[in-house]
Parts: structure tokens; sequence; C-alpha cells
């Protein structure tokens, strides 16, 4: 049986709750948020907060200000890391990872185009060359698995990322979904497997790895990853559908 939130608190000596919600992604970014205290049951914050999508930086600090005055502790919000100095760059890159985690096409292409002049603008921008690479994969399979030469310019990106910074999850993650849709299997799952060393928690590795061991006609194995994507993303479409299929070959 599935605990409640108050058991959970109460087993772990949690005094406080903080819940979210994602209402919308799209055209505004609308959040749900939830402040509670688990002594004495009570609410102490609640809101629904607005944002244009390239502004969840200022959102995240309004969020994290009202926690911290409700809890009456004495605490500093720290500013998420910065990939690049100018901030302007470091928006722009927020942006279009925004835009590439949506399901509509003109979107990922929007964060492809942001993260293309983001690159323009600083060449060095590891993050922004493996979340390039990952667009590249996205517009690739929206688009049909059609065009091959986006895949070699995803991977030549993240392996310029790569060249920056080899512990990048993202690097091993795109690496893996670019070499899976190409049928180079084995090199798929050496990154894949990699990627959640880095990243234990990476939903779409485990998708790409369910992927694989369908191919492979391992359907005991493609379950249980179907299952960890449902875990650790299970409002992603792409997670359902990897769940059915694991399910459907099974039996």
């Amino acid at each position: 049986n599935k605990k409640t939130g108050s058991q959970l608190a109460k087993e772990f000596q949690v005094r406080y709750a903080l819940r979210g919600e994602i209402r919308s992604r799209n055209p505004k970014l609308v959040v749900h948020v939830q402040l509670t205290t688990n002594e004495i049951p009570a609410t102490l914050w609640e809101a629904t907060l607005e944002s244009d999508p390239g502004m969840f930086v200022s959102l995240r600090s309004s969020i994290l200000n009202n926690v911290i005055k409700k809890m009456q502790v004495e605490a500093e919000v720290r500013e998420l890391q910065r990939f690049s100095n100018d901030p302007d760059v470091n928006t722009q890159y927020f942006e279009g990872v925004w835009a590439l985690s949506q399901f509509d096409r003109d979107e990922i292409v929007r964060g492809i185009r942001l993260l293309s002049d983001v690159i323009e603008r600083d060449n060095k921008f590891a993050n922004a060359h493996a979340a390039l690479g990952k667009g590249k994969v996205r517009l690739y399979k929206i688009d049909g698995e059609r065009d091959k030469s986006l895949l070699k310019e995803a991977v030549d990106h993240v392996l310029a990322a790569k060249s920056m910074n080899p512990n990048l999850p993202l690097v091993h993650e795109v690496l893996g979904s670019a070499y899976r849709s190409a049928g180079r299997l084995n090199v798929s799952e050496q990154n894949l497997e990699q990627c959640l060393t880095l990243q234990p928690n990476n939903a779409e590795c485990y998708r790409q790895l369910a992927m694989i061991s369908i191919i492979e006609g391992s359907f005991d194995k493609a379950r249980a990853s179907a299952d960890k994507a449902l875990l650790y993303d299970p409002g992603n479409p792409d997670s359902q559908e990897i769940a059915g299929h694991s399910y459907y070959f099974k039996q």
C-alpha cells in the first residue's frame, strides 16, 4: 500500500513538506505550490504563480524566498549555476532548453534556433552544445526519423561538449539516443549506462535502454527499464508509450 504524505513525514521526521505542480507550460509557465507543516497539519503558504518560460529563474527565486520566510529560517537563496559569464546568454540557454522540452515541433525548432545563437555567442558553452544535440535528435524523431544528417549534427555537438566536459550526463544520454537511432546498439548501451552512472534518475536513458532490449528480444529487461522510466518521469507520454510496448511484447 502507498503511504500518505503524513505517514512519510512521520517516518522520516520531516517537519515541512513542499508540494508543487506544473499546471501549464504554454504559452505561460503556471505552477501551483503548497508549503505545509506536519507537526500540526496546516498550510503555511499556497500560491499559483505565472511566468514567461524564459523567466523561470526569477520564478524559482520567488518561490524559495516565500518558503524561507514562512519557515522562519535564516537562509539565502543561491543563484542557479551560471554556465556563461553573459547573463543574457544564460537566460537564452534556459529558454532554449525549455522550448526543447515541449512536444510541439515549432517549439523544438525555436529551441534549436535559440541554442544555436547561444553557441554563436559563447562557443565554449558545453551544456548548450549538448542541449543542441538533444534538440537535433528530437527533431529527427518528430520528423519521422528520415533525415540522418540531424543525427550526425547531434553527435558533432555532443562530442564538442564532451571535449569540454566529459562528465556531463546529457552528453552520454544524447550519444546513446543518436547511436540507438543509427542502429549502433552496443555503443548506444555503453553511453546510456555511463549516463546513469552520472545521473541515476535519467528517465530518457531508461526509455532508450527499454527500446534496445525490445529490439534484442530481452523483454523482461525491457519491462524493468520501462518501469524505471515511468517511476522517474510518469507524466511523459514517451514513458507511457515505451511501457506499453514492453508490456505488449512481454505477453
